[in-house]
């Protein structure tokens, strides 16, 4: 090779780069094509699954789609719905109603004018609160003993000094009893 060339100059490198440019174009394309074909799929594989009541299997893809990016209303709405259902077939896990009031948020964010979305959004939400004072009635209230609630009135330090007071005056009293004796 001649000083002053570049590697690029040459013809047959030239093609070389072309033709990795022209591949990656293509490649690209068809990547993106196989990514719409998938989510057209799960999409469809999520509403089947929630229509037959396998609520399992329809978190799974709607979960699957909303990972590869795949942002629309009816895929919020489904998902959510899918959460519901499974709450309501008492197979819930902690955390799916939580998910369910996300998945309307986002419906509502994507198309506001939903009004089965608001509904579901704020039956969710009602459920929460009920489970919540539900369990906040559930709890027993531990009262401490009155033995607990004197020593809790002073800190440490006071109770200390206290002590060390008492123990001084009682060491003063026997000395002054044998004293006098």
């Amino acid at each position: 090779m001649k000083r002053g060339r570049s590697l690029t100059s040459s013809p047959r490198i030239s093609a070389v780069v072309g033709a990795l440019f022209v591949l990656t174009a293509l490649l690209t394309v068809h990547v993106a094509r196989a990514e719409d074909r998938s989510s057209d799929m799960l999409f469809r594989e999520g509403t089947e699954a929630l229509t037959k009541g396998e609520y399992a299997v329809a978190i799974e893809r709607f979960e699957a789609l909303s990972d590869m990016g795949f942002v629309h209303p009816d895929a919020s709405y489904d998902r959510g719905l899918a959460y519901v259902a499974r709450v309501r077939a008492a197979a819930d896990r902690p955390g799916d109603l939580g998910r369910a009031a996300a998945a309307f948020e986002e419906t509502l964010r994507l198309r506001p004018e939903d009004i089965e979305a608001d509904r579901a959004l704020d039956s969710v939400r009602a459920e929460v609160t009920k489970r919540r004072s539900r369990r906040g009635k559930d709890a027993t209230t531990v009262r401490p003993t009155l033995d607990r609630v004197v020593v809790g009135l002073a800190s440490e330090r006071a109770w200390s000094l206290l002590a060390l007071a008492s123990s001084l005056f009682f060491a003063l009293g026997l000395f002054l009893r044998r004293s006098t004796t």
